[in-house]
Order: C-alpha cells, then structure tokens, then sequence
C-alpha cells in the first residue's frame, strides 16, 4: 500500500485537516524529522524494557528539572500511572495489588468539578 491518505481511505476513513493542535481523538500529532529518525534508528536493536524506562525516566528528569520522568501511551494511560503513583506512594508492593485498596493509606481521587473530562475514567 502506497503511503499518503490512500491508506486512510482504502479502509473507509477520510483524512481531515487539522485545526485544532495536538489532541489524541485526531491522531495526536506528526512527529518532527529528527525525532521520526531517532525512532527508526532505535527501532533497529533490542533492549530490556525496565531499563529504557529507567534511562528515559532519567534524562527526561535531567531535561526538564523534574524529580523523574516516564512516557505514557496517552493521556488516560498517564493519569492511570500518576494515580497509582499517589495511592501506593511509590511503593511497589502496593502496585502489583491494584485494583485492590485495602489497607491503603490513601484510596480516594478527587477531581475538582471544573476539570471533569472524558479522562476521568483513568483514575477509577
């Protein structure tokens, strides 16, 4: 199949333009060049998982300032990881017995009414 909107439309769904910026339900967005080449250069080799996380989580810490950093999927499966983050403080233990609170300091999420959105289905 040639690249290009045939490949869209040859399964029935029509590209659109895009006026609205980045926003997952239109397909997230078009990477820059050099990001597309670093992505086709990795995708090259084999590497454990936990630790391209862990080297990922650390230079988007040293990028950004931040105490650490990880890459989602998307939004609802980033606020999925930060909510168990917050309810297990970090304690492995407790992830691995997610779905199941009991003994938990902390067991509630409150989500101001002015931030309700369709991602609040992450963090039940």
């Amino acid at each position: 199949m040639t690249p290009g909107p045939k490949i869209y439309q040859s399964i029935g769904v029509e590209p659109i333009i895009n006026c609205r910026g980045t926003f997952t339900i239109i397909g997230g967005s078009v990477e820059l060049p050099e990001v597309r080449a670093a992505m086709d250069a990795a995708a090259k080799y084999y590497v454990q998982i936990d630790e391209l996380a862990d080297g990922v989580g650390q230079r988007l810490a040293e990028l950004t300032g931040a105490e650490w950093g990880m890459v989602s999927a998307g939004c609802a499966a980033g606020m999925k990881h930060v909510t168990a983050a917050c309810v297990t403080g970090g304690n492995p233990e407790k992830l691995v017995r997610i779905p199941d609170l009991t003994g938990f300091a902390k067991t509630e999420v409150i989500i101001p009414r002015s931030s309700r959105n369709v991602y609040d289905a992450a963090v039940r």
